[in-house]
C-alpha cells in the first residue's frame, strides 16, 4: 500500500513535500456470503489539520471485477479504482469500500485481530473460573 501526502511548506513559497507511509491494515477485508470487500478509513479523523486533497488508488488482483464501491470514485479498469476527497476537516474521515466476487482472495483461517480477540476471551473466561472457584472455596470453608 502506498500513501502520499503533499502540502505547501510554510514560508518556502510553493514547494511541495511528500511522505510515503507504508503499513499493514488488519481486518480491512470482509468476507461475506455473496462477495468480498475492502472497507477502510483511508483518511482518519484523529488529526489536527485539514486534508486539502486525497487520492486513494486500489489495485485488485487480475481476476477481480469490481461489483460495488463507495462514493467519489472513478473506475479506471476492471481491477483499478480511484477514490478521492477534498477539504476533509479535522474530525472528519474518508472511508472507501470496494467489493468483488467471492473466491478471488482466499479467506485466512483466522485474522490477526480474531486471534487477539480469542486470547482476550480466553483470559476473561479463565479469570471468571478462577474467581468463581476462589469464591466457592471461601464460602464453603
Amino acid at each position: 500500500m502506498f500513501i502520499q501526502w503533499n502540502f505547501p511548506r510554510k514560508n518556502f513559497g510553493h514547494e511541495n513535500m511528500s511522505w510515503a507511509i507504508k503499513y499493514k491494515v488488519h481486518g480491512g477485508l470482509g468476507f461475506f456470503d455473496d462477495y468480498d470487500e475492502l472497507y477502510w478509513n483511508a483518511i482518519f479523523e484523529d488529526r489536527t489539520v485539514p486534508v486539502v486533497e486525497a487520492n486513494i488508488i486500489v489495485y485488485l488482483p487480475d481476476e477481480a471485477k469490481i461489483i460495488n464501491q463507495s462514493s467519489n470514485f472513478e473506475i479506471i479498469d476492471d481491477k483499478t479504482i480511484r477514490f478521492w476527497g477534498y477539504n476533509i476537516e479535522p474530525g472528519e474521515f474518508l472511508t472507501i469500500m470496494v467489493a468483488w466476487p467471492k473466491g478471488i482472495i482466499e479467506k485466512p483461517f483466522l485474522y490477526r485481530n480474531q486471534i487477539i480477540n480469542w486470547i482476550f476471551l480466553l483470559i476473561a473466561l479463565l479469570l471468571l473460573i478462577f474467581f468463581f472457584i476462589r469464591a466457592y472455596r471461601t464460602w464453603k470453608f
